[in-house]
């Protein structure tokens, strides 16, 4: 009975399949359920991080991935078999002193986020937000990697700064174009306004004659 307890603690620790725990009133019954109970909460914390919405990865000290839930997988486009050999060859490479400087952050602070691109299906680069968040205080115990899509924020940004610069080039147009018909309405106007003082002093001069 010891000896199962021992092999399912293991089993537990590394995330292995329980085998049927000893039962009993004594202690060793006592740990089996404890055991058992364990097993079910870190199953149910283990669902949820593999669905959750957002990419989260879990890296060693040097940056090398220990694991990477599904929202990780498809947004940086990796899998088991395909997954470059450090964190920070998943990024565009123009990107990569911004992910250091953020790693690098996180060791003194305890937190730090970059936004950077990386490469998407098809070769495409996608804009992404990575948040670091060590696994412990103990910096050779790795970090974590939370990874979201911004990609959709940057394009709502780009269309907001090219409509602002619709509307300043639409303005700066407008004002051009009142300011050459102003002068060309005035032109006409002047040798117009000139004739007709012209004329009305002629009129006034032929009543002074008369």
């Amino acid at each position: 009975r010891i000896a199962k307890l021992q092999a399912n603690v293991s089993r537990l620790a590394t995330g292995g399949t329980l085998e049927p725990l000893p039962g009993g009133r004594d202690e060793i019954g006592v740990l089996s359920d404890g055991v058992a109970k364990t097993a079910e909460v870190l199953r149910q914390r283990t669902g949820a991080l593999e669905n959750a919405l957002h990419g989260i990865a879990q890296v060693d000290s040097d940056g090398h991935y220990l694991s990477f839930n599904k929202a990780y997988a498809e947004i940086a486009s990796l899998s088991e078999c395909n997954k470059p050999a450090n964190v920070m060859l998943t990024v565009f490479q123009e990107d990569r002193d911004n992910v250091a400087a953020a790693i690098q952050q996180m060791r003194t602070t305890g937190r730090a986020e970059t936004e950077v691109r990386i490469a998407g299906a098809f070769g495409s680069l996608l804009d992404v937000a990575m948040t670091f968040r060590p696994v412990s205080e103990d910096w050779n115990g790795g970090y974590y990697v939370f990874l979201r899509d911004i990609s959709l924020r940057k394009e709502t940004e780009a269309e907001l700064v090219r409509a602002k610069d619709e509307a300043l080039a639409s303005s700066l147009a407008k004002n051009d174009f009142l300011a050459k018909i102003s002068h060309d309405i005035r032109t006409p106007l002047n040798a117009i306004l000139g004739a007709a003082n012209l004329l009305s002093e002629t009129l006034q001069i032929g009543r002074a004659h008369v």
